[in-house]
């Protein structure tokens, strides 16, 4: 599953690049919907399916089951702090790569100007990625590993959902989140949780630049994080904000798995169960591939 989610990325953008030419003229937020649309339907979504429908035993390992709804409310909550808490560590991880000359900006999102444009960036980049992407790594992926240990399962598959976005500055952000949504969904026993939070993450995300991207210009931009923050003092705050969102978030997190605790549920002991070797050759394989995707974008941000 992983060396298809892998592949599919460069079989993606192979087919746009066949008809790039006829794309000429096309709305750029109608060819981003039409790549992702390819990519998540063909290469996460119909696997998956095909997958649970070949072995129905797998679904219960994805954890379909209920959330309540003041569970869902504190998991929205969580995720919109969240947005807040993987800013701030961009931010502190990028300032180092940018006083080294690295572009940390070359492959930045860029929103649609109108609100119709809007709603289909946040179904393809929100909505889309946030179902597509928890049931392969919150669902297969962490029910795979999950027989070695809840812990080791979570980092595992934390890992190669950080890998399959290749962004040197994202990942540390990305695997935080990745963890996060994890501990999510085994204290839940609920893939929805991850549903949620990815989705409301993702959105918000989304608006609030494109909220940001509206505001008048008073100033000069800074040219620099650095500079932009307040220097060091902008970097303490910064640094305290983490801290108390981070504190904050785990105390949610606490809350749900003591609730798992009540429940009977929690994290599980390794059984020392290994993958084969076929196995492992196919994830290092997709591992591989998505490295590549590590390459091309540092080479961006040194152009």
């Amino acid at each position: 599953m992983y060396l298809l989610s892998g592949a599919g990325l460069y079989a993606a953008s192979l087919l746009l690049g066949v008809f790039s030419g006829a794309l000429q003229n096309a709305d750029a937020n109608l060819v981003n919907l039409a790549y992702n649309l390819f990519y998540y339907l063909c290469f996460l979504a119909l696997p998956l399916a095909l997958s649970v429908k070949r072995r129905p035993e797998i679904l219960p390992a994805l954890r379909p089951n209920p959330i309540s709804l003041p569970g869902v409310l504190l998991i929205v909550a969580m995720a919109l702090m969240g947005v807040f808490l993987v800013n701030d560590i961009t931010v502190l991880w990028a300032i180092p790569f940018q006083k080294l000359g690295f572009n940390v900006d070359a492959a930045g999102l860029t929103l649609p100007t109108d609100r119709m444009g809007l709603m289909l960036c946040v179904f393809y980049i929100a909505v889309l990625p946030g179902i597509c992407e928890e049931f392969l790594f919150r669902g297969m992926l962490l029910s795979a590993f999950e027989e070695e240990g809840t812990r080791r399962a979570m980092v595992i598959s934390s890992l190669l959902f950080m890998l399959m976005h290749g962004s040197l500055i994202g990942a540390p952000a990305e695997f935080l989140l990745g963890m996060i949504i994890a501990a999510l969904v085994i204290y839940t026993d609920s893939i929805y949780a991850g549903l949620i939070y990815h989705t409301v993450h993702n959105t918000a995300t989304v608006l609030l630049q494109f909220m940001q991207e509206r505001l008048p210009v008073t100033e000069e931009i800074p040219a620099d994080y650095f500079t932009a923050i307040g220097g060091f003092a902008g970097l303490v705050v910064l640094l305290v904000e983490v801290l108390i969102t981070a504190a904050l978030i785990r105390l949610m997190l606490r809350g749900f798995r003591m609730r798992a605790a009540l429940q009977g549920r929690g994290l599980v002991r390794g059984a020392h169960v290994r993958l084969s070797r076929g196995e492992w050759a196919l994830l290092i394989v997709g591992v591989a591939l998505t490295l590549i995707l590590y390459a091309m974008d540092i080479i961006q941000m040194l152009a």
